[in-house]
């Protein structure tokens, strides 16, 4: 079923347009609880250039898991309002009043594509957020 072997869209690129740079070649979508709640559990890791992007969502938690992985908190717009860098096992983040989703990527992906708060993250092959209008293409 794809890179990483579970149910959930793939193949969309997640594309930081205010640096213009690729967070994500390769997304799966968790969009129902039970796909939110187990999230990565049961990875052994997060392959490079993959991502896993929980909605609706603003807090998370790695209790269980077995790697690190940094945590981009989206807002409406696709506007990055929260970043975590480095996501250790058994760890909860605070809750982000101002998300409306997050995107788990491996850790490092932060460092590498220099994204910061405020930076605008689109999706390159389908509108994420059930929200927005049709036809935008921010997450």
């Amino acid at each position: 079923m794809g890179i990483l072997t579970q149910k959930g869209e793939l193949g969309m690129e997640i594309i930081n347009i205010t640096k213009n740079v690729a967070l994500a070649k390769q997304v799966v979508i968790a969009d129902k609880p039970y796909t939110r709640l187990k999230g990565l559990l049961g990875k052994k890791n997060l392959p490079s250039e993959t991502a896993m992007l929980l909605m609706p969502c603003n807090c998370i938690h790695s209790c269980f898991m077995r790697f690190a992985f940094d945590a981009v908190f989206l807002g409406e717009s696709g506007q990055v309002v929260h970043i975590r860098k480095g996501v250790k096992p058994f760890t909860v983040t605070p809750i982000i009043k101002a998300a409306k989703a997050v995107l788990e990527v491996p850790s490092g992906t932060i460092n590498l594509t220099n994204t910061e708060v405020g930076d605008i993250l689109v999706s390159k092959g389908g509108v994420i957020l059930k929200n927005l209008k049709k036809g935008d293409d921010r997450i």
